[in-house]
């Protein structure tokens, strides 16, 4: 989590700073996206240990992610850029 969380801050501080109430969420927001991940499969911890570090699965690298995007209510709703 602290790589992905210093990385989403290195490429997004200004917008994350411009974005109103996700300044204050968004690790959270991001924390909630690796436990969905982890839940459906995508993710898994290294050696079956989860203190270690998670990596994707075989379902992971290979998902098309052409389709997803946020919904129009959570942008509004956060007012997100997209990150």
């Amino acid at each position: 989590m602290l790589e992905v969380t210093r990385r989403v801050w290195q490429v997004h501080e200004h917008d994350l700073r411009a974005s109103g109430d996700l300044f204050y969420t968004w690790q959270y927001d991001v924390r909630w996206a690796a436990q969905y991940l982890r839940n459906n499969g995508y993710m898994k911890a290294v050696d079956g240990d989860r203190r270690a570090p998670w990596q994707l699965t075989e379902l992971g690298r290979t998902v098309d992610l052409s389709g997803i995007g946020l919904s129009s209510k959570l942008k509004t709703k956060h007012q997100r850029p997209d990150l």
